[in-house]
Formats: structure tokens, sequence, C-alpha cells
């Protein structure tokens, strides 16, 4: 358990992947997600 926690936190792809998620699903800009149609900016992008 100790060895994964150490793996993990050492090894550089999970910052790699945490940054391209937070980029591929953020919203409002020019590279991310569209706004639902649940949303009140939905049609503003």
């Amino acid at each position: 358990m100790l060895q994964q926690i150490a793996n993990t936190v050492a090894d550089k792809s999970y910052d790699v992947a945490g940054l391209t998620s937070n980029r591929l699903l953020a919203t409002g800009g020019g590279n991310g997600l569209l706004y639902g149609s649940r949303s009140p900016k939905y049609g503003t992008d």
C-alpha cells in the first residue's frame, strides 16, 4: 500500500493526466466543452 502511494506521488503521468482533464473538461473557453442545454450560458459560446 505504501509503495503504491509513493509510486503515485513520484509518477509525472498523474500530473499530466490531471492537467489534461482540467483543460478538456473546462467550460467557457475555446478548447473545452460547450455549455449544455440546462446551463444559463447555453448558446453563448
